[in-house]
C-alpha cells in the first residue's frame, strides 16, 4: 500500500502568489501560429517548477544538475527536496495581503443541482445502498462491487455544477451535509475573467514579425483581492547544512514568470499557513481531491485504471469528471538530445474536483494510518510537486440502511 499522507516536514509556510499581469497557463495540447489558447488554472507542477527554477538560478546552478539531485551527494541537492501544494484560488484580506481570508476549490463531482435554475437547491449524491439492486448497473472494476452514486425520489432533473465551493461549504461537504447554494457556492465570474489577447510571432534572427503568425488566445484575469496561494515545507527531514525554509523567500517577496509567455507574479510569504479543514471518519470515509492527480504515469505497466488511486480500502464508488492533459517544459533534457530543453510527454491527471468513497472492515486498523489530509500520487517527484492533494470527509448510503 501506497504511502498516502503528505509529503511535508514541519516546518512550512504558505506562499501568496499575487499576478501582476494576466496569466496564460497551456494544457498539453499542441499551439501553434494562427491557432486559437485557451488558458487553464495552474497545474502543481507550475508553481514547484517556477520555484525550483528560480532556486537553481539563484545557486547558479544549471539546468543538466538537476540531473539525480535528489538521492545524489550534490551540495545543492536540498533544491530538490523542496515539497510543495497547491495553487489554489484565495481571497486575501483587504487589511492585510498577507492573510488569507477565504479559499475556493472545485466543486466535487458527487455535487449536483436540482432543476435549471441558478438558485436551485445542491445536493449530494452517494453510493446506493448493496440492498438495493439497481437494473443495468454493471461496476466498472471487475470483481469489485463499485455502486452507482444515488439521490433518491425527485421530480427535476439533476443538473451538472460548475463553480467554487468556499472554506464553509467545503466544511459541509466532508461533514456529510449539503452545500448551500447561496452561501457556499462561488461562480468562476466571481474568481477571475478570460481575458482575450492577440500576438505575433517574432524571427529570433531579425527580432522582425514573421510575416501570418499571428495566434489569439485568452489570459486569466484574477478579480481584486484573488490571489493563488500555495505552500512549501521539506519532503524529508532536513539534513545539515541546508537553508531555514523561511529565509529562502525576502519579506518583501520576489517577482518570477509564472506560467506562459513569462507573464510576472510577486510571491510573498503568508502571515501564516493556511488552516485546512479537519474530519475523521472511521469506516467509511471520502476522499476529495483538491488538487489534480497522475495515479497511473504514461508507459508504466499497472493493472490499475488510470482513474484509480492507489488503494487505501475498498472503492465503494467514484465521482471523476473528464481527465486534463498535462505537458510542460523539460529544462533538463537527456543524454539522447545533448541535455537540451524539451518538450515534456503528455500525460494525464485526475482533476480537482474527483472524489472517491472508500470502506474500511471492521477489523481494519489502517485507518489510523490515514490523516485528515492525504496524498493520492505514488511518484516522489509528483509527490514533492504537489500532486494529487486530498481532503478525507464522511459519507454514509443513499437509501435505506444497510
Amino acid at each position: 500500500m501506497a504511502n498516502l499522507n503528505p509529503v511535508f516536514i514541519q516546518p512550512e509556510m504558505g506562499l501568496i502568489i499575487e499576478p501582476l499581469d494576466t496569466l496564460f497557463f497551456r494544457d498539453g495540447r499542441p499551439f501553434d501560429a494562427e491557432d486559437y489558447g485557451k488558458t487553464m488554472l495552474p497545474t502543481p507542477q507550475t508553481v514547484a517548477g517556477m520555484i525550483r527554477t528560480w532556486l537553481m538560478k539563484k545557486e547558479g546552478m544549471k539546468p543538466s544538475e538537476l540531473h539525480g539531485l535528489r538521492d545524489g551527494s550534490h551540495p545543492k541537492k536540498w533544491i530538490a527536496h523542496i515539497a510543495f501544494r497547491g495553487p489554489w484560488l484565495a481571497k486575501v484580506s483587504k487589511d492585510n495581503a498577507l492573510e488569507v481570508e477565504d479559499i475556493f476549490v472545485p466543486i466535487p463531482a458527487s455535487i449536483y443541482q436540482i432543476g435549471k435554475e441558478e438558485d436551485s437547491p445542491l445536493v449530494r449524491l452517494n453510493p446506493l445502498n448493496p440492498d438495493i439492486s439497481f437494473p443495468g448497473w454493471d461496476s466498472p472494476l471487475p470483481g469489485a462491487p463499485m455502486r452507482p452514486l444515488f439521490i433518491g425520489k425527485t421530480k427535476e432533473a439533476l443538473q451538472p455544477v460548475d463553480g467554487f465551493l468556499n472554506n464553509a461549504g467545503l466544511i459541509a461537504y466532508l461533514k456529510g451535509d449539503h452545500p448551500d447554494v447561496n452561501k457556499h457556492k462561488i461562480k468562476q465570474k466571481c474568481l477571475f475573467d478570460f481575458e482575450e489577447r492577440t500576438g505575433i510571432a517574432i524571427s529570433p534572427e531579425t527580432l522582425t514579425t514573421e510575416e501570418g503568425l499571428i495566434y489569439s488566445a485568452n489570459h486569466l484575469r484574477l478579480k481584486d483581492h484573488i490571489v493563488f496561494y500555495a505552500e512549501i515545507g521539506w519532503e524529508t527531514e532536513q539534513e545539515s547544512g541546508w537553508p531555514d525554509i523561511q529565509e529562502l523567500i525576502s519579506p518583501k517577496g520576489v517577482v518570477l514568470p509564472f506560467g506562459g509567455e513569462g507573464r510576472r507574479v510577486l510571491v510573498r510569504i503568508a502571515s501564516k499557513p493556511y488552516e485546512w479543514p479537519k474530519v475523521e471518519a472511521d469506516g467509511r470515509f471520502l476522499t476529495l481531491l483538491i488538487s489534480p492527480a497522475i495515479n497511473n504515469p504514461r508507459g508504466e505497466v499497472s493493472d490499475r485504471l488510470p482513474w484509480q488511486p492507489p488503494e487505501c480500502g475498498a472503492l465503494v464508488a467514484a465521482a471523476v469528471p473528464k481527465p486534463i492533459a498535462i505537458s510542460g517544459w523539460d529544462l533538463t533534457g537527456d543524454s539522447e538530445n545533448n541535455w537540451q530543453p524539451r518538450p515534456r510527454p503528455v500525460r494525464f491527471a485526475v482533476p480537482a474536483g474527483t472524489v472517491y468513497f472508500w470502506e474500511r472492515g471492521k477489523n481494519s486498523n489502517l485507518e489510523k494510518q490515514f490523516s485528515p489530509m492525504m496524498q493520492l500520487a505514488e511518484k516522489p517527484q509528483d509527490r514533492a510537486a504537489g500532486w494529487g492533494i486530498a481532503l478525507k470527509g464522511v459519507w454514509d448510503y443513499a437509501g435505506k440502511e444497510k
